[in-house]
């Protein structure tokens, strides 16, 4: 072909850059246009004014057109830096960014004297990354920036990032740094760190703390002392990236160095909007925002005078204003979009482009570069250099060579200490598209068999990755080894995950695997213990499997299978199948000596029956459960009766002596840490207390050990759930909205309810709906009504929730409809107890259905009748008076003021009473609405004086309930007004 025509340029760096780019298409045999557009993965137009234009092209085109000549591209990187800024003194990572100024001296102000967390945060492609990279390299001259990064595994690797930036600080000065730092910290610091920086363990001769339960609490400490002599040391910083991948570990840890108000500033980033981040992770980071320590910087998409910024620095001087308008379209402000479109021609073949760039910067690699490069790219994570090294089989030296060549392509990130990371995912995901099954399958092998030599493995990571390559034999040990792990630190819902991975693989033998051995057996257990409160759906199915699984279906194994199939039963609503399974594994347990399973098994039996609203074989159950406890030496199951026992005790309305049980399992020493019953006591002194008129305050503090158990060991559980709920709803119940919101809202994203959520989901529809978003309010109690709730009484409390729900939003038919059902279920049962709340909406809804359709005064008798008969056929009255059921005073005054007002016989006096009554147990809303009902009667008896005033402290009383504030408003607006 021969030379290419050149662009009349006047001498200087941009035509140094044209004469290097000729004379290496020169020295390449002068490929053509089309050669090297094939090549390089553009149009042969692009390619053609690389060479020909006077306009600087971008980098990325730049580097595939050198790649494609087999050139020297960190030369020519120099180069186009240079040609692009004249001023030689400008740093890369300021080139590149556009519109952040503001944003750069903020992150640069907070690494080099700020405290807390500065978390910066955007969508994917925002421009995170570069942003605190920029603004490290500015801050790198007064302050050390120790980085880490985290990943978004398939399974959690504890502390990778602190690891990682601790291992920084470390390779500064061969460790002398962080030796020094250590030695001025308490003797236990360098055995505790060691087990996040193994090094230490080397270089001082520090044993290894013990791995008891109080090692999680030793190296939180540990860290943050090192962290704090470090900084004394020398002026240091940590930046903590893609926090939203983090582990539960390193979240508690960042969130532990906050509330101690370490002196180390901490910087992140955290992606918005990031689907794949978890439920606890997303209520990690709304938790972690309100703390007086932490502050966001959210970085927004580039304007498009921003974004003609961002392709000016691309292509150097100002950018045709046609292509800007196409880039900004297209990329929306996103930085990184808008980078990878500046330059190309056909806007429409981006996708494939941008794969087939990927592709085209991984081509030519010799073959241990290309090893290495496979290696990351399978792992997904950075490695570190030792790792690599068993990887690949390289020494020292061709892993040298290996990486050499990968950074002089632009294919690794910056490097820190000793990990090793590609520089952009999609190019993980370019290497693992370039690789065969089998290929791939090999590679995972050898990942697989590498982390398991190295320092305190990941069960769960290895585990995986003997998963992707296909060999079951060696996963499922791995897998044992992970559920153990997770269920040793609480973590329920990965510890189903791995216990339900090693029973799908599980050799066909059935035999134990593992030191000390696990039965498959043991397994179905552990399994179903796990899953409990966290898939009950998926626990069930397990149950199944285990029972058909049974090798004797009368020995003790059977029983603890039965027993836990019981369980599940109930909870998944059926608790009468519960009875009889339960019952199949006392018939095995009874006949043997007392045991932990037989207290089990009654206790089980209690709780069923309590489902079903047969109470008084409930606490015969109970007293059986105890009767075997006392001879043995279980004090964890001896505090959970006495939990149990408290709502026998309450049932019975003896609340001092309930409160009297709680507070003796609240005192009791556990020889190991009891998160799970903690949060059981909190379920239970929370529910006695709201039954027993006691809201607001009170209730938080009998919840708040509970919320703090399940926040300590990440615990999201039903029963977490529900604590979190009934604290919400005691809230409410006083009239405090905005602070029962701050506990429910960040847990309850609009996403369809599970059963394991649905009591914070049922407190957000009801706080919805007080907050007048009606809509939203109805849509997620439909959803909620899908959902089997197993126990009668949260079911009358589902239906006193969307019942007035269905008030407010003008559905007084839909509401007396629902209401009458479930009374109709409930009234036979000792559950009846509890139905005073739902036989008042009963009465309200037909009286609001009265007086909508005009008044007929037969069918307000027949509807009265209807109410009457229920009423009478309860078990138990409802509104006689009961101190463990301190609403029932108001619920009958109020049942007395709504059935007047449905046969046109209301007078003020009734709601005053009702009022009143709502008074003494601290309810405003509930006593603002009978004041307005009250103000109505009076208005009409022309009583102007009596509605004025009771509308006026109604409005008080109302505050914060927007549906009711607005009735009582309409309602003050026809008042007469005094002279």
């Amino acid at each position: 072909m021969g030379g290419l025509p050149r662009p009349e340029i006047p001498p200087g760096s941009q035509r140094d850059l044209v004469d290097a780019l000729h004379h290496l298409h020169h020295r390449a045999g002068w490929p053509s246009l089309r050669v090297l557009a094939g090549a390089a993965g553009c149009s042969h137009t692009t390619i053609s004014k690389v060479f020909s234009s006077a306009r600087l092209p971008t980098w990325g085109v730049i580097e595939v057109v050198v790649e494609a000549m087999d050139g020297d591209v960190a030369q020519f990187r120099r180069l186009w830096l240079a040609a692009s800024a004249p001023d030689a003194a400008s740093a890369p990572a300021h080139l590149l960014i556009a519109g952040r100024q503001h944003e750069l001296r903020v992150v640069r102000r907070h690494l080099e004297g700020g405290t807390g967390l500065l978390a910066v945060t955007g969508e994917a492609g925002m421009g995170k990354t570069r942003l605190v990279g920029a603004a490290s390299t500015l801050a790198a001259g007064s302050t050390f920036v120790a980085a880490g990064s985290c990943l978004p595994l398939s399974s959690q690797v504890p502390l990778l990032p602190v690891a990682d930036a601790l291992r920084a600080a470390y390779d500064v000065d061969d460790g002398q740094w962080v030796k020094e730092a250590v030695a001025d910290c308490a003797p236990y610091v360098a055995g505790s760190l060691s087990r996040v920086l193994p090094e230490l363990d080397l270089a001082l001769g520090a044993p290894i703390a013990p791995d008891d339960e109080w090692a999680r609490q030793r190296l939180f400490g540990a860290i943050e002392a090192t962290l704090s002599a470090l900084a004394s040391l020398r002026p240091l910083a940590v930046l903590l990236e893609d926090l939203h991948w983090a582990d539960s570990a390193t979240l508690d840890l960042v969130e532990h160095l906050l509330a101690g108000r370490v002196a180390v500033p901490v910087l992140g980033t955290w992606r918005l909007h990031d689907p794949t981040t978890p439920e606890p992770t997303a209520e990690w980071w709304t938790r972690v925002q309100r703390l007086p320590t932490c502050a966001t910087l959210d970085l927004k998409p580039l304007s498009r005078a921003e974004t003609a910024e961002q392709v000016g620095l691309l292509v150097t001087g100002p950018a045709d204003p046609d292509l800007v308008d196409r880039i900004h379209h297209r990329s929306q402000g996103q930085p990184l979009f808008t980078e990878q479109l500046t330059g190309l021609d056909d806007a429409e073949e981006l996708p494939r482009r941008l794969g087939e760039l990927l592709d085209q910067r991984l081509s030519g690699l010799d073959e241990q570069a290309w090893g290495v490069a496979r290696a990351l790219g399978v792992a997904d994570r950075s490695l570190s250099d030792v790792l690599l090294a068993d990887v690949t089989g390289l020494g020292s030296r061709e892993l040298t060579g290996a990486l050499h060549e990968l950074g002089a392509r632009n294919l690794l990130r910056s490097a820190a200490g000793h990990h090793v990371d590609l520089r952009h995912p999609l190019l993980a995901e370019a290497i693992r598209r370039r690789l065969v099954a089998l290929e791939l399958a090999d590679e995972h092998r050898r990942i697989a068999l590498a982390l398991a030599r190295s320092t305190d493995p990941s069960p769960a990571e290895v585990a995986e990755h003997w998963r992707r390559a296909e060999d079951p034999a060696e996963e499922v040990g791995w897998r044992v080894r992970a559920a153990q792990a997770a269920g040793e630190r609480f973590a329920v819902a990965q510890a189903a995950e791995q216990w339900r991975r090693a029973l799908a693989i599980w050799p066909v033998d059935g035999g134990s695997l593992g030191t000390p051995p696990v039965r498959k057996r043991d397994a179905y257990l552990a399994a179903m213990d796990a899953m409990l409160f966290t898939d009950v759906v998926s626990a069930w199915e397990v149950a199944q499997e285990g029972m058909q699984d049974l090798a004797d279906v009368m020995g003790v194994d059977a029983a603890e299978t039965y027993r836990r199939a019981a369980a599940i039963s109930g909870w998944l609503g059926d608790p009468a199948r519960g009875v009889g399974l339960v019952d199949r594994a006392i018939a095995i347990l009874d006949s043997d000596e007392p045991s932990v399973g037989l207290v089990r098994a009654w206790s089980e039996r209690d709780t069923l029956l309590d489902m079903l609203g047969r109470y008084d074989e409930a606490r015969v159950c109970s007293a059986r459960a105890l009767e075997v406890c006392a001879s043995l030496d279980a004090p964890q199951v001896y505090r959970g009766l006495l939990i149990q026992q408290s709502l026998h005790d309450a049932d019975e309305g003896d609340v001092e002596e309930a409160l009297a049980h709680l507070d003796e399992a609240g005192r009791m020493d556990m020889p190991t840490p009891d998160p799970g019953g903690d949060i059981h006591l909190a379920v239970t002194a929370t529910y006695i207390l709201l039954l027993a008129g006691r809201v607001g305050d009170e209730v938080v503090k009998a919840g708040l050990p509970g919320l703090e158990a399940a926040a300590t060991w990440g615990i999201e559980t039903y029963p977490a759930h529900v604590v979190r709920g009934n604290v919400a709803f005691a809230l409410r119940l006083a009239g405090q909205i905005r602070r029962a919101a701050e506990i429910i809202d960040p847990v309850t994203a609009f996403d369809e309810p599970r059963h394991e959520d649905a009591a914070v989901q049922f407190q957000r529809a009801y706080l919805d709906m007080v907050r007048g978003r009606r809509a939203q309010a109805l849509a997620r109690f439909d959803l909620l009504a899908r959902i089997p709730d197993p126990i009668l009484s949260n079911l009358l409390e589902f239906t006193e929730g969307i019942s007035e729900a269905d008030l407010w939003c003008g559905r007084p038919d839909v509401a007396l409809d629902r209401t009458v059902s479930v009374l109709r279920d409930a009234v036979a049962t000792e559950a009846s107890i509890q139905t005073g709340g739902v036989l008042v909406l009963a009465a309200r809804a037909a009286s609001d259905v009265a007086s909508a359709d005009g008044g007929d005064v037969g069918a307000r008798r027949e509807r009265l009748a209807l109410l009457q008969s229920l009423l009478g056929d309860t078990r138990h009255d409802p509104f006689e008076p009961s101190p463990a059921f301190a609403s029932r005073a108001a619920h009958s005054a109020a049942w007395a003021a709504e059935t007047a007002r449905l046969v046109g016989r209301s007078t003020v006096e009734l709601w005053g009473v009702a009022a009143g009554r709502w008074d003494r147990i601290g309810r405003p809303h509930d006593a603002a609405y009978c004041r307005w009902r009250g103000a109505q009667v009076a208005l009409a008896a022309g009583q102007g004086t009596i509605a004025l005033r009771l509308l006026t402290r109604a409005t008080r009383d109302a505050r914060e309930h927007v549906p009711l504030s607005a009735a009582i408003a309409e309602t003050l607006a026809r008042a007469p007004r005094p002279r």
